[in-house]
């Protein structure tokens, strides 16, 4: 391993960050100083690392994805269609994981901001936005890509669905195919993706004069994992859904485990319908119909936007105002639906 910074430093009997001003060429360094520097990196065969040559140019070609769980099956193709951008521009890109957790993701975005990273793209982890504001107020550039709360909007750049508008065409699918009782399966009410499908689920019932039913809602707990305990629950009371409308893919096939375990046929007895159509939605059995979301994309324009930021703030020193990029959903129509309910 070749000498590093606080190595030169030390054999030059000089602070890193004199190190660092001669590498930098534009900062004052005294000339008799700055040979000696030299003279000891040219011994020691120092190669500058990409950090250093950051501290040189203030540009590091390095984009910051920041996700709350890489064992999410969205984020594989968010990152996906981030790398292809990055890579197509000339940027690599660091891949940060948060566990879900704020301070991680607080820790992860301070460590990145002094690795001279360029632009960050990010699924933010539940909690507020200090951090991500912050960059924003000090022309970082930055984007949220899936996640996000009200607030943020018309504050920072954004790429997702329109999670109303999906959930409001789904439940009227639903209903205009003959299902009346329609269950929800409720992701953790925190996140906003979530509150807007519930909202779009009861405006749907609203205009088609179905009665909104509380005992339909199942909310999650812990994980998804609790929509076996909650389908087994509901399916065995006097009121049963003759659907089920889960808010994300992983808590429909929950829900489908467990009404085969109850010896329900789907879709015959009863349907189910997924949101965001991740890869594993087609291969089981019977093949679930969703809500598709194109997470590629959402991954693509995240890129590019930030990108575009990072350009314009070298330009003009500015960035741009924020955008909403709003991308189209599908309805996948499978199996797990009767396209007409008898």
């Amino acid at each position: 391993m070749g000498a590093s910074l606080k190595d030169i430093a030390a054999l030059a009997g000089v602070s890193v960050s004199t190190v660092s001003r001669v590498l930098n060429e534009k900062a004052y360094v005294n000339e008799e100083t700055r040979e000696k520097v030299l003279r000891i990196m040219e011994r020691e065969h120092f190669q500058p690392n990409a950090i250093a040559q950051s501290l040189k140019n203030g540009i590091s070609n390095t984009l910051c994805l920041i996700i709350p769980n890489i064992q999410n099956l969205i984020f594989a193709p968010i990152a996906r269609g981030v790398e292809d951008v990055a890579r197509k521009n000339g940027y690599n890109v660091i891949l940060c994981d948060t566990y879900e957790n704020e301070n991680t993701e607080r820790e992860c975005i301070e460590m990145m901001r002094m690795r001279w990273v360029d632009g960050f793209i990010v699924a933010s982890a539940v909690g507020d936005k200090k951090s991500i504001y912050s960059l924003w107020e000090d022309k970082i550039p930055v984007i949220l890509v899936n996640r996000f709360d009200e607030k943020d909007i018309n504050r920072l750049p954004i790429v997702s669905i329109d999670n109303y508008t999906a959930a409001y065409e789904a439940t009227s699918f639903l209903i205009q195919s003959g299902y009346r009782r329609i269950a929800v399966a409720m992701g953790a009410k925190i996140h906003y993706f979530y509150q807007e499908r519930l909202r779009g689920y009861r405006q749907a019932l609203s205009d088609h004069g179905i009665k909104y039913d509380e005992k339909l809602i199942l909310q999650e707990e812990h994980s998804s994992k609790d929509f076996n305990r909650l389908t087994k629950q509901i399916m065995s009371s006097e009121e049963k859904p003759d659907v089920f409308f889960a808010t994300s893919d992983p808590k429909a096939i929950v829900i489908m485990h467990a009404l085969h375990e109850m010896n329900y046929h789907i879709p015959g007895d009863i349907g189910v319908l997924g949101f965001d159509n991740v890869e594993l939605s087609s291969v089981i059995e019977p093949e679930l119909s969703t809500v598709s979301q194109p997470f590629y994309d959402l991954g693509a324009v995240a890129a590019q936007d930030v990108i575009d930021q990072i350009r314009l703030k070298n330009e003009k020193n500015r960035l741009p105002e924020p955008i909403h990029h709003i991308l189209k959903h599908e309805l996948i129509l499978r199996h797990s639906l009767k396209a007409e309910k008898d």
